[in-house]
C-alpha cells in the first residue's frame, strides 16, 4: 500500500478514533461516579447504624435514669417545686395552720369535728351534730364554710345515725393563697 492511500485510512478512522476514545472517557466517568455513590451509600449506611446504636445506648441510660431512686425524689421535688412557686413552703405552712385553726373554731359548742385532712387543694374532716338542722340550716356548717374565701365547693359525702347524734363528712375545695381553687 501507498503512503497515500495509509494516510487516507488513517484520516477515516482517526474521528472514529476520537469518538471511541470520548465514548470510552464518558463510560469510564460514569462507572467512576457509580462507584463513589456506591460508595458514599455504604458509609452513610454505616453512620446510620453507628446512630442508631448510639441512640439505642443512650435511650437505655435515659430509661435507666428515669428508674432510678435519685431520679424519682428529683422529680417529686421538682414537682412539689411546680405546685408551690407563689409562696415559701414557710408561709404555705403558716397558712395551713391558720385554715386548721378557723376550722376549729367553726361550728359552736353543739358541732364537734375531727379528723382534720388539710392538703393544698382540699380538706376534709368528721364532724358530729345532734341533729341535721345543725348542718343544713341558715348558718349551719355548711353556710359557715362557704363563708370562707379560702374554701369552695362544699360537699358533705355522707352521714351515719350515731348514738349522740349524726356523724358526717365533710370535703371541700381549698387555696393557700385565698382564692379559688378550682
Amino acid at each position: 500500500m501507498t503512503n497515500s492511500v495509509m494516510d487516507d485510512a488513517q484520516k477515516v478512522r482517526a474521528p472514529w478514533r476520537k469518538a471511541y476514545i470520548f465514548v470510552l472517557i464518558i463510560f469510564l466517568a460514569y462507572l467512576g461516579y457509580r462507584w463513589f455513590a456506591f460508595a458514599m451509600t455504604q458509609v452513610q449506611r454505616s453512620q446510620q447504624s453507628d446512630l442508631q446504636e448510639a441512640i439505642a445506648t443512650q435511650d437505655a441510660e435515659i430509661a435507666k435514669a428515669y428508674e432510678s431512686e435519685d431520679f424519682v425524689t428529683y422529680a417529686a421535688g421538682k414537682k412539689l417545686l411546680q405546685t408551690n412557686t407563689d409562696n415559701g413552703w414557710l408561709e404555705r405552712l403558716t397558712r395551713v395552720i391558720e385554715i386548721f385553726t378557723t376550722l376549729q373554731n367553726l361550728g359552736g359548742g353543739n358541732v364537734q369535728f375531727s379528723d382534720f385532712k388539710i392538703d393544698f387543694d382540699e380538706i376534709s374532716l368528721k364532724g358530729t351534730v345532734p341533729n341535721l338542722s345543725y348542718i343544713y340550716a341558715n348558718n349551719g356548717v355548711i353556710d359557715q364554710f362557704t363563708s370562707l374565701e379560702f374554701i369552695t365547693n362544699v360537699t358533705i359525702k355522707d352521714y351515719q345515725k350515731e348514738d349522740n347524734g349524726f356523724e358526717f363528712t365533710l370535703t371541700a375545695d381549698i387555696s393557700l393563697d385565698g382564692t379559688s381553687s378550682k
